[in-house]
Order: C-alpha cells, then structure tokens, then sequence
C-alpha cells in the first residue's frame, strides 16, 4: 500500500517560493520527468505497480500532476482501470477535469510523455527533489520562528527533529516475486554454519534453543511486575551480545546510564556491585575495571538514558547511531538489537493511553523490519497479578495497558520470582532463592515453555539454573568460579562506549 503522507503548509510553500524567486534561486523540480511518470501510467496501468509505494501525490511539484497522480490513485483504490478513460471519468467526477486541461491534456500524456524508462529510477528521482523541496520549507518555517523571542527553543528543536525523521522514512518497494525470495532465504541459511543460530544469541541456551535467538526484523517484549529483575535481565542479555561482536543499543528511561553503566561493570569484571556504591574497591580491583574498560566491546554498545522521550526521538536516535557506525565501517550494519526499558515511561503524543501505547508498538514493529534489526521493549504488568489467587504467573492478559502488546510482539517473555511472594520451594522441592522463572507466552518462531535461571545479585549475573546449586553461593561471590563457564567472557577491544 502507499504510504500516508502530511499535506504540506501551502501558505508556507509559497512564501518559501517566494523566497527563492527573490533571491534569483529555482525549488528543486523537474516538470518533464514528473509527466513521464504520468504518462507512462496511464499509457500502461500495471506500470503502477512499480511506484505505487513509492510516490505520494505531494512529491510531485506541479499541481497539475498532483491532481492526476490523486485521480489514479483513487481509481486504483476503487480497482478500476488508470488508463485515459478512467482518468478522465474520474477527474469529471471530482470537478477538477478543467483545472488540468481537459480530456486532451491526459490524451496528450500518452502521446508525449510515454517512454520505455525505468519507472523506480524516475521516481527516486523525483522523491529526492520533492524531498529537497521539504527541507527548504522546514528549514525556512523553523528560521522565521527562530526569529519570534516568543517561540520555546526547545520546542523548536523538538520540531526540527520531528521533520527530520519525516524526511528520512521513505519506504522502497521490494520484491515480492517468489522465486527471489527463495533464492535469498536459502542463501542466508546456507551460509550459515551448521547449528548457528538464525538471531542474535541470547545468553541462555534454554532461550536460545526455544526462540532461536533474537530475530531481526522482530519486535519481542520482556514484562514482569516490579522487583522481577527485568533490568537485570536487560543488562545480562545486552552485555553478552555486545561482547561477542554485536551492535547494541539501550533506552534506559528508568535507570541513569551510571547505573547501568555500573551493573556491567559487575557483571563483566565479577566485583561486587556495593563495592562501586561505596568506592571501597581495591587497587587490584582498580585496575581490573580499568583493563575492563580499555579491553572490551569494540565500541558495540551505547546507551541513552534520556527522560521524557518520544517515538520520534527513539526512531531519530537509532537511524543516527546507525548511519553513524556504518559510515565508519560500512562492512558492518551500524545496529543489530534495540532494548528499551521500558515501554509505559515513552511520552506519548495522544490523550488515549491505550491508543497511544498501541502505536508505539506498531511504529516500533515497522521500525523493526525497516531498519532489519531487533527491537525489544520491556513493559509492566498490571495490578491484577498481584490480586490472583495462587502462585500469580503472569499472563497475556496481564500485558498493562494496551492490548496491541501482544498483538504488535512476535515474542512475549515474562519474568518470575516465586520468592517475591514467599514461595519457598518449587513443585519439586528445589529451593526458589534466586530462581527466575522466564515464561515464553508467546512465540511465532517456536514453543512455549518455561526457563529456569538463578541471579547473583551481590554481582549483577543472572545464570542458567543447575540442579546442584548451592545456595550459599548465592549470598557471597566465594563459589562464583562455579559459575564461569555460564558467564559470557570479554574479548578484546580499544575501548568501551557507554
């Protein structure tokens, strides 16, 4: 389908017009190649199909060729013929066959303007000047404001990057022929070794061997109500990944990057976290965070502890952080895995909650398979869980706020503590202190089933649950070499971004 686009401000399009003309300066258009991309159309309908989702009838600068351009696509709409008859009979039906000439004029597009051109080249073309003709106008609306001492810079700002974003969401067609895709699809699992994963790795088989990894393209949520240790989780899971070679990006709208930044710290040097709160760390210890620092992650993660942000700011933020590392290394995609913690605190742009919540989950599942990586939000749960009878394992139902969570999710985890509700043992007798149960609710790649993890809090590490875990090391780090081989190792780099 073609994409929705906001009507320019015509009042400001002239003035900016204007402008140009004053100062012996032209907008960007090119008259002839917007009719041939009419012309061909309606000389050859299916011809359609090859711009359809590429061109708005906005990006065409003539408004003869807007006015066309909106007739053939309401007849597309109604699945009607775009020939020279249709065109005709429907600009008659609108009033608006005078305004561009009469029936000659469109007889006169076939005759002239039909050529044997490639379509999606003519209308990148003319996408990249109408997008030009956009930035002129931004450019000129935010300099007449900036002149207003009335006018708040910060909403000011706000706007430039709202229009910026606008500007880079351009959606090329793809191609939808089957035996393409094939082609494509077996390549990417060919070239893949034998038992690799076909998502990023989670740092716990059990999820691994369930959802096959993080997917890109994908939009997963991670909910539990509070204390469930989902930003525990979050820091676990982007750490691992970071250290093995991919880009990560945290939305930290709860904790300050300090914080987070801190829990890695532990997680990765195994130094207990009360020793950062309280700088009594050692010079041994000083040293090893320092080589931590200096020796890991080649530059793979980035945090953003910003308040108060949108779904713009997120979108903008991706794309720059994208753009930024390939243009360093284009060998590389610029970001691989998105966390966002968490999903309630996105300031939202409508007064309905649930209407609200439920675009930014969709916007963020288009984002996803846009940019091709994987998104993750972390969401709370209402409070219905905590008035259920029983063991209170959360479910869908539980999703706070907004329905279209679980909708929008390809991947729906929740996390549990039986021990926050003074649940001593499990089913089979097992000690719950530090058990995490993480249930996969949802899973379009898989099954559903249940993982079983432990954390270390005094160290920031959540691990694979064992049978034979003893639970006093869990209350001191004398016993945590135990654990060495479930905790992803570092490998080196020039230095850390956090």
């Amino acid at each position: 389908m073609a994409k929705d686009y906001k009507k320019y401000d015509k009042s400001l399009s002239e003035q900016v017009k204007n402008i140009a003309d004053y100062q012996g300066m032209q907008m960007p258009y090119d008259i002839e190649q917007e009719n041939y991309i009419i012309g061909t159309i309606i000389a050859v309908p299916n011809e359609l199909f090859n711009v359809i989702d590429m061109l708005n009838e906005f990006d065409f600068y003539s408004e003869k060729n807007q006015t066309i351009y909106r007739a053939i696509i309401n007849l597309h709409k109604k699945g009607q013929s775009c020939d020279s008859l249709g065109v005709v009979r429907e600009l008659r039906s609108t009033g608006e066959i005078e305004f561009v000439g009469g029936a000659r004029t469109i007889a006169e597009y076939t005759s002239k303007y039909w050529a044997f051109k490639n379509m999606q080249e003519i209308a990148l073309y003319i996408v990249e000047l109408s997008k030009k003709r956009q930035l002129i106008t931004l450019g000129t609306k935010i300099t007449h404001k900036s002149y207003d001492s009335t006018s708040d810079v910060f909403e000011l700002i706000d706007e430039v990057q709202k229009g910026i974003v606008e500007l880079l969401t351009f959606k090329f067609s793809k191609e939808t022929d089957f035996i393409a895709i094939a082609t494509k699809s077996y390549k990417d699992i060919s070239e893949r070794k034998e038992n690799e994963l076909p998502g990023i790795p989670s740092k716990f088989r059990q999820l691994n061997q369930l959802t096959g990894g993080y997917r890109k393209g994908n939009l997963y949520t991670v909910a539990g109500r509070p204390g469930m240790g989902k930003s525990l989780f979050l820091v676990n899971e982007a750490y691992h990944q970071a250290s093995v070679g991919f880009k990560t990006v945290i939305f930290s709208l709860e904790m300050p990057a300090s914080e987070v930044t801190t829990r890695i710290f532990s997680l990765g040097t195994q130094i207990e976290s009360y020793k950062f709160d309280k700088n009594i760390l050692t010079n041994d210890e000083r040293l090893v965070i320092e080589k931590f620092i200096h020796n890991n992650f080649h530059n793979n993660i980035f945090i953003d502890d910003s308040g108060g942000i949108d779904l713009m700011y997120i979108t903008s933020q991706i794309k720059r952080i994208k753009n930024k590392n390939e243009n360093i290394d284009k060998s590389k995609k610029g970001v691989d895995i998105v966390y966002i913690d968490y999903l309630q605190l996105i300031k939202l742009d409508r007064d309905n909650r649930n209407e609200g919540l439920g675009q930014i989950t969709r916007s963020l599942k288009s984002l996803a398979k846009a940019l091709d990586i994987c998104i993750v939000i972390f969401s709370q749960l209402n409070r219905q869980v905590e008035n259920r009878a029983g063991d209170r394992r959360p479910q869908l139902s539980d999703l706070k706020e907004s329905g279209s969570i679980e909708e929008d999710s390809d991947v729906v985890l929740f996390l549990y503590r039986p021990e926050y509700y003074n649940i001593t043992e499990t089913e089979t007798g097992e000690s719950t202190k530090g058990l995490i149960e993480v249930i996969t609710s949802k899973n379009r790649q898989g099954g559903k089933d249940s993982s079983f993890m432990r954390f270390l809090p005094t160290i920031s590490t959540i691990v694979e649950s064992r049978e034979n875990l003893d639970n006093n090391s869990m209350q001191n780090n004398s016993n945590i070499e135990s654990f060495e081989s479930e905790v992803p190792k570092s490998i080196n780099s020039e230095n850390v971004n956090f």
